[in-house]
């Protein structure tokens, strides 16, 4: 039992910390909506547009080859939990390993957004950070983190958390 609550604790916590917030939507090719009226707000130079149509397909092509071996991974992982004498050094290992590939993609997202920072002007720049603390905000309302949401996914897990009714044996809603 226990091993099935790690499991499903780690496999929540893998999807959610994918950073997918460039990727289309529809993988058409073709930019959500909300997206594409952000970059019309930007009014980008053609120069301007070429650059970040660069850095967003390097920036995918990166993220699509990365998403594939946390994929791969996590079926090795499965198998690990699987085993008829799951090995914890093995299971802790590729844990690593994912998590090392994890923190590489988010790198390649800080990394997007720095090389179309550089390029914008400060007017530009001002929308871009706007944005990013919109999408900040967006994903934090998401995962059940907004305004009188409690803790979101702080207490999950452990008894289903209090919700910030005060009684918190974690300490930090006292």
């Amino acid at each position: 039992m226990k091993q099935l609550v790690a499991l499903l604790m780690l496999t929540t916590t893998i999807v959610l910390s994918q950073p997918r917030w460039m990727d289309d939507d529809d993988n058409t090719g073709m930019m959500p909506p909300d997206r594409r009226e952000f970059m019309e707000k930007l009014d980008l130079t053609d120069k301007q547009q070429d650059q970040v149509k660069e850095y967003r397909s390097g920036f995918q092509k990166k993220n699509i080859e990365l998403r594939a071996k946390v994929q791969t991974m996590r079926i090795t992982l499965r198998e690990l939990f699987d085993a008829d004498e799951p090995n914890q050094s093995s299971i802790e290992s590729q844990l690593t390993e994912i998590s090392k590939i994890q923190n590489e993609m988010k790198l390649n997202a800080t990394s997007f957004w720095f090389n179309v920072n550089k390029i914008l002007t400060p007017e530009q720049r001002e929308l871009w950070k706007e944005h990013r603390e919109g999408m900040n905000q967006e994903f934090g309302n998401r995962m059940g983190m907004g305004p009188g949401r409690g803790h979101g996914m702080k207490h999950r897990g452990f008894g289903g958390g209090h919700r910030g009714r005060g009684n918190c044996s974690f300490g930090c809603c006292r």
